[in-house]
Formats: C-alpha cells, structure tokens, sequence
C-alpha cells in the first residue's frame, strides 16, 4: 500500500550535477523538484524504500532536461502541487526502460520503452512507476512551446508508441542530446535545444495531419481560399497564415510543397492574376503603378520584371493589345 504518512530516514548522496543526485528520502525529492519550479507530490510505501536518481542535465528558460532512473515509484500532481508552480508548462516523457503508468483521472495511459507522451502542467496527473525505470524528462514553458507549436494545450496527452516513426525520432533525439550534446559541453546548449525544438514541432505537427490525406488537402483548400481573400492585406504573410490557421510555418511550407509550389510563390501568382484582370478589364482607368501598388507589389520596375515572367508581355504591352483586340 501506499502510504503518504510512513516517516523515512533521510539517506542522500549527491555525485554532482552531470552524475546526478541519488534520493532515498521522498521529503527530500519532493522539495527539490518544487525548488526546481515543478512541484511532485513523492508517494511512500512500506514495502519499497525509494531509490531514484536524477541527473539536471540543462535548465534554463528555454527549457528544463532531466533524467530520471531508479526501482519503482509514485508520484503525482493534484491541486496543490499545480498551485506550487502555476504549472505553465507542458512535459515531454521519453520512457527508455520499464513501465509507467499514467493516470489523468478519466483516462489511463500505460508508457512502455520507447514510449513519449506529453502532458500538461496544469492537469492533475499521477506518475506510476511499476518497475526500474529509465527516462528522459524535457519541461518546456507553455510560450517556448507555443512558439513552435501553435495551440500547445492541444497536444497535451498525446501518446506515441515505440512502433511509430515519429516516436523513434524524437526518442533517438532526445537521447542524444542528453547523453552526447549536452552532457559534451562541446557547443552551445542553446542551439541544440533550438534545434531539437524545431524536430519535436515538425515532427508533432506532421504526425497530427499526416494520419490522413484528406485532412492536408483540405487544409491547403482553406489555405489557398483564405489568400484569395485577403489578397489586399499588407499582414498576409507565411508567418500570418500558420498563426490563423493553428500550424508551424514548417508544416505550411510542407502543404504547399506537396503541390509543387511555395507559399510565396502562390501568393505572388495570385496577385499577379488579379493584377491581370485589372490590367485586362476595358472600364479601369487606373495606371499600372495604381494597380501594381494595390496588390502589394511596391516596386513598379519589378512588378513589371514579374509580370512579363509569368505572361511573356510587359502590364503595359498586355494591357494595350488586349485593349486593341477587344476595342
């Protein structure tokens, strides 16, 4: 049974930071990781003395590593805990070794090796460590997530199972910037970090839509008509466009290659099109640089360098034998 009230003698190594911190006390755990800005409540239990070893390898505002080994172990967050540290965060498991069991109240996870699931700093959750484990723990700030991942909340519970590539990745990436990058000190944690970011964002992101054609072909639909709307807008922009509609601009720039083109480029014929039509339509009084200067193209010179690119004529050649012609 587990037992929160079973008092413990405190037993504690510490091997340094890189080798990491062997708790046997549970009082102790449980304040270092609330001074560390996480709060877990350590469960006790008669029968199996806590034995858990946990090794910093990087904290700082972009991100929070840690490994955590040790023979089997509870812990959780309910209320109270959350309330320690505002749990602005969202948690990235990788399970190398044993089993955990995840509860998060109406919904149960089981976590076996090679295993990643990520979850929220502001749900309750309790953490069950059925047998020595081995796992790799990455807290990141909800804005440091968002940043690469737009509505972060929504990836809370997502579970990747050793099988799947995505979890292979990011496993294979996680492990190697703890056990090799960082632990090195050759080169800058910060960019590693980035980078590893970068990965966890496209990969998240690709495996959300990548489950079904369909969805990407009509995100690219709505893509494409909501350009065509706002065409005249001065915003409209890759960095507009995956912020409107949920996405990284790594995940954008995929939909449209998957089409053979960019989203710059499909910006630009578009405009470029309408520009046309103008240029085409008998009733317009406006000058090219009138209509040039409406979609968004500012330099006159290479508007018109664009334009004969795409139609072989120059807007104003086009507009004076398209004019002769229908005259």
């Amino acid at each position: 049974m587990w037992d929160d009230r079973l008092e413990m003698e405190i037993q504690m190594t510490d091997s340094g930071s890189r080798s990491g911190i062997r708790f046997l006390d549970h009082d102790h755990l449980r304040e270092t990781l609330l001074t560390g800005g996480h709060a877990l409540n350590v469960f006790k239990h008669r029968a199996m003395p806590l034995d858990v070893t946990r090794t910093v390898v990087h904290a700082s505002e972009l991100a929070r590593i840690a490994k955590v080994s040790g023979a089997p172990a509870r812990v959780s967050r309910a209320r109270g805990e959350i309330a320690s540290d505002d749990g602005a965060f969202l948690g990235i498991l990788f399970q190398k070794a044993g089993r955990t069991v995840c509860d998060f109240g109406s919904k149960q996870t089981i976590l076996n090796s090679g295993d990643l699931l990520i979850w929220h700093g502001r749900k309750s959750v309790c953490f069950d460590m059925l047998e020595s484990f081995r796992k790799v723990c990455l807290l990141l700030p909800l804005d440091t997530f968002e940043s690469v991942l737009p509505e972060a909340n929504s990836y809370a519970g997502t579970h990747l199972q050793k099988g799947h590539s995505i979890s292979r990745l990011l496993g294979a990436c996680l492990s190697t910037l703890t056990e090799d990058v960082l632990a090195s000190e050759m080169e800058p944690a910060g960019s590693a970090i980035e980078l590893t970011l970068d990965l966890i964002g496209a990969a998240l992101t690709k495996h959300r839509e990548s489950n079904n054609i369909g969805l990407r072909m009509n995100l690219y639909q709505r893509l494409t008509a909501f350009i065509e709307r706002r065409l005249g807008d001065p915003e409209l922009s890759p960095t507009m466009l995956a912020r409107t509609h949920h996405i990284s601009t790594r995940y954008l720039h995929l939909v449209f290659s998957e089409h053979g083109t960019t989203v710059g480029r499909w910006i630009r014929s578009r405009r470029l099109a309408q520009c046309r039509a103008e240029l085409a339509n008998l009733g317009s009084d406006h000058t090219v640089t009138e209509i040039a200067m409406r979609w968004r193209f500012s330099d006159v010179a290479h508007f018109s360098r664009l334009f004969r690119l795409a139609y072989g004529v120059s807007p104003r050649e086009f507009r004076r034998t398209h004019h002769q012609s229908h005259g």
